[in-house]
């Protein structure tokens, strides 16, 4: 679907989502925007709906599931560094024995290439754990607090902002007459179940 906007006249204007014929001949009528975005909203807006509270305690609850999740990863960090300790401690060993003739230089840049290509594959692990620690309550905050303000932007008479909001939660979008069916993302979707607040904020 593409948007096409077609004038009336100098203060009115229509954008209509048209299907582009690209990949089938389709028989689909151009859907007016505003239609959509209504019907959106009206299916949106409440199931979506996060209270102040709510957004409190799915915080807090967050925090608590990251918490866990740190203690099991930790063990992992833990068995990573000191796989790389003992690296550093064949690195020495190996340029000892080097300096001591026990291997010929050829025989000692290729063990030493392999030792630090394991070394490096490992301190890339651990990155990627630390770069996850302290990225992730960032990004949850930030999902919880998009969808608290769901029906807010979907109210805004602001269109681009709608469709950015509705770009980060939609998918499997299809057209039905003058409707749209959709799917909604992970993790929208688990609060489209649980709508009740008093689940959240007990």
């Amino acid at each position: 679907m593409t948007c096409e906007t077609k004038v009336k006249d100098d203060k009115h204007s229509y954008n209509y989502l048209k299907c582009n014929k690209l990949r089938s001949k389709c028989s689909q009528k151009p859907l007016n925007e505003a239609k959509i975005l209504a019907q959106l909203e009206k299916e949106l807006s409440l199931p979506l709906a996060v209270s102040d509270d709510m957004l409190k305690n799915i915080k807090a609850e967050v925090k608590k599931q990251l918490k866990e999740e740190r203690v099991n990863t930790a063990t992992l960090k833990r068995d990573i560094t000191l796989k790389i300790n003992q690296l550093d401690e064949q690195l020495k060993t190996l340029f000892r024995g080097y300096m001591r003739g026990k291997c010929d230089e050829k025989m000692y840049n290729e063990l030493k290439t392999e030792i630090e290509m394991e070394k490096e594959k490992l301190q890339k692990d651990m990155d990627k754990y630390l770069e996850i620690d302290a990225e992730t309550d960032e990004i949850l905050a930030n999902i919880a607090e998009i969808a608290a303000n769901v029906g807010k932007f979907l109210k805004s008479p602001i269109i681009s902002e709608k469709r950015d909001i509705l770009k980060l939660i939609l998918s499997d979008c299809k057209t039905e007459g003058k409707n749209i069916a959709f799917s909604i993302v992970k993790p929208f979707d688990e609060l489209l179940k649980t709508p009740e607040t008093d689940k959240w904020c007990r």
